[in-house]
């Protein structure tokens, strides 16, 4: 609880028979408040100053202000510990009224006596203003704030360029994975060209190899007829040539899938009979007019 200590103070300083007295203690901290009423000729004392603070000019000509409030007539402040750092009897001690533009009035003086304490800690004292200290502080906050923004700053832009990063890589595998993909695809059209460029062949050389078949075919017929032209052979003989002759020929027209002639007699694929009943046949893709047959 604070100790309020009460003066009467008039602005026309008037040296008083004995001045006013208060007395505290170093390191006392925020204890200790002064309570002035201030007069001008000994009526309550009106003014238009926006302000008012305590000055103190300490034993060892260090100084010290103190913001003070005022309330009509009355000011009012408390010490703190840093108006308090040495001790001895104050050279001065009085309030003064301003305004912005500076100091306009103070009242006459009081003695402040600050009595010594044995637990300070012994580092020389300095001046004090609570003005100041309140703007050191402000400014020591922005400081902080400005600290903790540029850290959230940095924090951003590395979070940015670990982004960036996820997103280059991921564009780096995006490529290399349609590359890949383009060589497949590649290859796989290669490979289908070659298996069709292979198929083509087997099929030119199966259609070789029943071309050759059906001219073997006719030209062994051929040679049976001459043979039997020359030299006759037996009925035996000429049968079982012909019979040989009419299996290869059967062979190779299912192999071409189409009619074979050879001489006299047309051979037909079994696939290209429809029907057949006593000596009618009927064969697909084939048409009869008159005494001619045409086998497509």
């Amino acid at each position: 609880m604070a100790v309020t200590h009460k003066l009467a103070l008039d602005v026309h300083k008037r040296t008083p028979v004995g001045q006013q007295r208060v007395v505290v203690r170093q390191g006392e901290a925020g204890t200790q408040q002064i309570e002035a009423a201030i007069t001008k000729d000994g009526e309550p004392y009106a003014s238009s100053c926006t302000g008012a603070r305590l000055e103190v000019l300490h034993a060892d000509g260090t100084w010290a202000r103190v913001t003070a409030s005022k309330s009509s007539s009355t000011v009012t402040c408390t010490l703190p510990s840093a108006a308090l750092s040495s001790h001895g009897t104050c050279r001065l001690a009085y309030f003064a009224f301003f305004t912005g533009t500076g100091v306009v009035e103070t009242t006459e003086g009081f003695e402040l006596r600050v009595l010594p304490a044995i637990d300070v800690s012994g580092e020389m004292a300095k001046p004090y203003d609570d003005l100041l200290t309140k703007l050191w502080e402000k400014w020591d906050a922005y400081e902080k704030q400005a600290e903790k923004q540029e850290s959230a700053r940095e924090s951003a832009e590395n979070a940015r360029k670990s982004q960036e990063s996820a997103r280059v890589s991921a564009e780096q595998h995006r490529v290399t994975e349609h590359a890949s993909l383009k060589t497949a695809s590649q290859q796989a059209t290669s490979a289908a060209n070659s298996a069709a460029s292979s198929a083509n062949s087997a099929a030119s050389r199966a259609s070789g190899a029943a071309d050759d078949a059906t001219a073997a075919a006719a030209n062994a017929l051929n040679i049976a007829n001459s043979i039997a032209s020359i030299k006759p052979p037996s009925d035996t003989e000429v049968e079982e040539l012909r019979k040989a002759n009419e299996i290869l020929a059967s062979a190779v027209a299912e192999l071409q899938d189409k009619y074979v002639l050879i001489g006299e007699t047309a051979y037909a694929p079994p696939n290209r009979i429809t029907s057949y009943s006593g000596e009618t046949l009927a064969l697909a893709q084939s048409s009869v007019s008159g005494e001619t047959a045409t086998l497509n």
